[in-house]
């Protein structure tokens, strides 16, 4: 995080925070003129800045980063401090009632407080300053050593002008449609230098499997079919997008002729075999196993299969290792794996997996070698005979000599210049003739870019990403090239981010290796943090400045995304391994965050504590290893914690930490308090949430928490609350947010909207998701219709609401004009009126579930006309509803769950669904027939059929086997035919797969 970012960031602050400080309208005049003064100040450092100093200089350029970035937290504490203060000012003008009962016990605004917050504002300026101008001389004398690092971005911060630039007003589709087309249509082109090495692997997997031609391999990449999701009770949403082949470090070609492979095979086809695929992490051995891990052909033979990523954080227990497959490979075991030990864990899969083939992948062995090996890999295949095991490693010196003669290698080395060369014009999105077209000079850089590649792919990929933010002409690629070698390449991508970015890609180091992080998590910590600062110019968000910067870091392959929802939008995301092991030690250098449970420190004997004071943690629970007391002070902004312990403790040690973070005269400046995850955390100790003026972030997702703490004053600046997947069935008025509340279906209170903070929300709140209305709450409706920056409802009303009503709810929703999804649910017995959606065109994704009046008819104006996912639940349709939901042009996900349908026939005819990716039909009980004509669905891949029990196999199924991958068949008669029968018909590229699932643990969600 370099100088001009936090300058920017400050001054955005100030901005944003005091808005009024123009007009002089309704903060102090001692405020205002401090906050001009500040902002002027620091505009005019910024404007006359010099370069930089850079902490990769070495280690006192470090020190000098680090404490400039001490400043430059001082300096925002300042500002925060004066912020909360006008913030409860601005309430108690308001409202003086609630201001003082409900912050009495936190807020002690006497004299002496606000002189000593004024004093602490002007001190925390003025130092941020004088350190500001100390780098900026002392970086003069060391301008020739950083040179090649800081005029590579010469051009000032800005985001990629990447094929028309960025536009804010874009939809969340638009604005990850170019990406995730790009992605998703790669995954169906040529594996570039791994073509030998399928073929090899396939040999290895299947013996009998021969015929393979050239066409097989290079077609089918990784998406021929649906990976499953990890938890195989979760249902299959998205196209995964598996580790690109520059996801890490690349392999030095350890082979005489590049591009070749050796493996050696001292194993019997009897005998349950071990492949190991070796290589240095990115060499391209993960994408080499997805590859075949998700081939038709493999997920014919194996009829059981399961992958298994090993996180480089702490130890990771056997028991963790052995619930994650069992998780995959036996669905009717996932409500008991939690009480099982390792041993049991073991007994139970070796059971499951008795007499049948399968295949198990097994990521980052190498990080637990002895115990996976010791406990899974030696049981098992000393157990079973039929299913074959991949491990990924860059050494097999501990796997050898457990199983002998049952063990394989696959080296997988790098590219040879051809392949370097077709990988980097894709990766750079730009085609070798466009390249001479543009200059005859530029394709002169070819030999220059494949020397510093050196058949890397990691280099092929960061150089590629790079260079495609820059325009296509030789001045500005040879800008780059020139100060680009293999050694310094990561560290080159870091500096050439626009400066607004690079905080973002550092705080990423808060979490474990290669950790999947969820991006609606990633976008919400980067707002609370202030990463993305709402711009006053351009009128945007911070989650839509925040998702550009998440677009940015994508296009540049610095961000990995592992997971793709099939609307076209990132559901989750990380950092490739190598990034991660290069950023995440220069942002401890400098003292942006510490990561206390990363390995390297758990296994060390000495506390090599950090140097300044810690301002964001992380820490795990199952560690063993509690956070010191001098990382918990109240100058802690952010403390993230992740919890791989055996459910069933409460986190007690939450509450401790937290009382830590807070002292009897001084307030915590925790900003993010991110527990998801963690199992029961103690939050009541002490009220220590109570002193928590600045929380802007509370992530309690799956903690399975009972209540939040009642007695706590009202956290005004809390923006985002996610307690989904909880037990809380009430809110106390302290933490209802501003911006983003998930909640876990809680009735809504009578006079939650007499809130004080209420104002704030008619403008500002965005996600309102999981809530209720009772029948006696109409008197709310009016404050409803006020929230007009509502972008995600979901919202259900109860049994005891009237038809009426549900009207009134309803109309009140279809005046939400900025809405983007929505969820409605009406139980019965009362009706859900039918709805006109015609003219809410920012609407993509519609969940609808309830009774329509009898005989209603669906029409075109019943649905948005943008509507990319669709789900429609109990409403009782009499009439074929395809014709209508036919037309809409834009849907790629339809499901029809249990009752949306009550009749016999449904009809596909020519021209319909024309972008349909995904179809369910679930529980359509009374469907006998179902006719697919020519033409219909050109573009479907997954088809599942769930407990329709009488329906017959659909006519023209034939019609779609071009586009299809995936047909899943759940609780379906016998008379529907085997799978065998519907692999006639359907051919060799369609995956075929039945389940029978008891009413205990099938779960259907409407």
């Amino acid at each position: 995080m370099d100088a001009e970012s936090s300058v920017s960031l400050l001054i955005v602050k100030l901005k944003t925070l005091f808005p009024a400080a123009d007009e002089g309208a309704t903060i102090s005049s001692w405020t205002q003129k401090r906050v001009l003064k500040a902002i002027e100040s620091l505009q005019l450092l910024i404007k006359n800045k010099k370069p930089c100093l850079d902490s990769s200089a070495g280690g006192e350029a470090a020190d000098d980063e680090a404490r400039f970035m001490q400043a430059f937290y001082s300096a925002q504490d300042a500002i925060n401090g004066l912020a909360i203060r006008e913030e409860v000012c601005q309430m108690w003008r308001i409202d003086p009632v609630w201001v003082t009962i409900l912050t009495v016990t936190t807020f002690p605004f006497s004299s002496f407080e606000n002189l000593r917050l004024r004093s602490l504002f002007s001190f925390g300026i003025n130092k941020f300053k004088r350190e500001l101008e100390i780098r900026g001389s002392s970086s003069s004398s060391s301008y020739e050593h950083q040179q090649q690092l800081v005029e590579v971005n010469d051009t000032g911060p800005s985001l990629s002008p990447y094929q028309g630039g960025y536009s804010t007003h874009r939809s969340q589709q638009q604005r990850w449609a170019r990406i995730s087309d790009y992605f998703c249509a790669e995954d169906e082109t040529d594996v570039l230098g791994l073509e030998r090495q399928v073929k090899e692997l396939l040999h290895v997997l299947i013996p009998e499997h021969h015929g393979i031609n050239d066409a097989d391999v290079s077609t089918k990449k990784i998406v021929d079919g649906y990976e499953y999701a990890r938890s195989s009770g979760e249902e299959i949403t998205e196209l995964p997008i598996p580790e690109q082949e520059g996801g890490g470090d690349a392999l030095s070609n350890e082979e005489e002729e590049s591009g070749r492979c050796q493996s050696s095979r001292t194993t019997t086809t009897t005998t349950t075999q071990v492949i190991a695929l070796i290589g240095k992490a990115g060499s391209g051995k993960t994408t080499l196993a997805r590859i075949v891990y998700n081939r038709v052909d493999v997920k014919r033979h194996f009829t059981k299969r399961a992958w298994v990523h090993i996180p480089i954080m702490s130890m990771v227990e056997d028991r963790d290792v052995l619930a994650d497959i069992l998780k995959q490979i036996d669905e009717s075991l996932l409500k008991v794996e939690a009480t099982l030990s390792a041993e049991e864990l073991m007994w139970r899969i070796t059971q499951a997996l008795d007499d049948s083939t399968f295949l198990i992948v097994m990521e980052n062995a190498e990080h637990q070698k002895s115990q996976v090996w010791d406990s899974f890999l030696g049981k098992l295949c000393s157990f079973t005979q039929c299913g074959k095991i991949i491990i990924t490693t860059s050494s097999t010196e501990d796997f050898v000599e457990p199983l002998g003669a049952a063990f394989s290698t696959l080296h997988v080395p790098g590219l040879d210049k051809n392949e370097s060369w077709e990988l980097f014009l894709k990766k750079a999105r730009i085609a070798e003739d466009v390249l001479q077209s543009r200059s005859s000079e530029l394709i002169k850089l070819k030999k220059q870019i494949l020397n510093i590649c050196d058949g890397l792919p990691l280099r092929v990929v960061l150089l590629a990403g790079l260079l495609s933010t820059k325009q296509p002409s030789y001045e500005e690629w040879s800008k780059v090239i020139e100060r680009a070698n293999g050694d310094n390449l990561v560290a080159l991508c870091y500096q050439d981010l626009p400066a607004q970015v690079k905080p973002c890609i550092l705080y990423m180091g808060l979490f474990p290796r290669e950790y999947e992080i969820p991006v609606r998590r990633l976008i919400h910590l980067w707002c609370a943090e202030g990463f993305a600062p709402p711009d006053l110019d351009l009128i945007a968000s911070e989650e839509d400045l925040a998702e550009m910067y998440l677009e940015e870091l994508v296009t540049r392959h610095m961000i990995q995304v592992i997971r793709w929802r099939l609307d076209g939008s990132p559901k989750t995301c990380c950092m490739p391994g190598v990034l991660y092991d290069i950023l995440r030690p220069k942002a401890e250098d400098i003292g942006f965050l510490y990561h206390h449970h990363h390995p390297q420190r758990l296994n060390s004997s000495a506390k090599s504590l950090p140097k300044f004071a810690v301002r964001r943690l992380a820490a795990n629970l199952g560690s063993n290893s509690f956070p010191y007391s001098s990382l918990l002070s109240w100058r802690l902004h952010s403390y993230l914690v992740f919890d791989s312990r055996i459910r069933g403790t409460p986190a007690k040690q939450i509450g401790i930490i937290l009382g830590k973070c807070i002292s009897k005269r001084r307030l915590g400046m925790l900003k993010v308090l991110d527990l998801e995850g963690v199992y029961k955390p103690m939050l009541t100790n002490n009220n220590a949430l109570g002193r928590l003026p600045f929380l802007e972030y509370l992530g309690l997702r799956s903690t399975f928490i009972d209540s939040l703490p009642d007695s706590t004053p009202i956290l005004f600046c809390l923006a985002t609350l996610d307690v989904s997947h909880t037990k809380v069935q009430r809110l106390p008025y302290a933490f209802w947010p501003s911006r983003h509340l998930y909640l876990n279906w809680i009735f809504l209170a009578t006079n939650v909207f007499r809130h004080p903070q209420f104002v704030k929300w008619e403008t500002s709140l965005q996600t309102l998701w999981g809530l209720c209305i009772k029948a006696d709450e109409v008197q709310s409706l009016d404050y409803f219709r006020r929230l007009t920056s509502l972008r995600k409802l979901g919202l259900k009303c109860s049994s005891t609401t009237s038809t009426s009503l549900k009207k009134e709810i309803i109309g009140s929703v279809l005046q939400l004009s900025e809405l983007h999804s929505l969820k409605l649910i009406c139980e019965t017995p009362s009706y859900l009126p039918l709805l006109e959606m015609a003219e809410h065109y920012k609407l993509q994704k519609l969940y609808l579930s309830g009774h329509l009046p009898p005989n209603s008819v669906i029409g075109d104006r019943s649905f948005p006309p943008n509507v990319v996912t669709l789900t429609l639940s109990q409403l009782r349709l009499e009439y074929d509803p395809m014709p209508i939901l036919g037309r809409l042009r834009q849907l790629k996900i339809l499901r029809l769950f249990g009752g949306s349908y009550t009749g016999e026939e449904m009809s596909c005819s020519s021209g319909e669904f024309p972008n349909l990716l995904v179809l369910k039909l679930w529980k359509l009980n009374r469907l006998r027939q179902w006719r697919i004509k020519e033409g219909a669905m050109p573009c479907l891949r997954q088809l599942e059929i769930r407990s329709c029990g009488y329906l017959v196999p659909p006519t023209g199924l034939k019609h779609v086997t071009s586009s299809l991958r995936e047909f899943l068949l759940t609780n379906m008669p016998s008379t529907f035919g085997s799978v065998a029968d519907i692999e006639r018909v359907l051919g060799i590229n369609v995956y075929v797969r039945m389940n029978q699932w008891s009413s205990s643990s099938q779960e259907d969600h409407y």
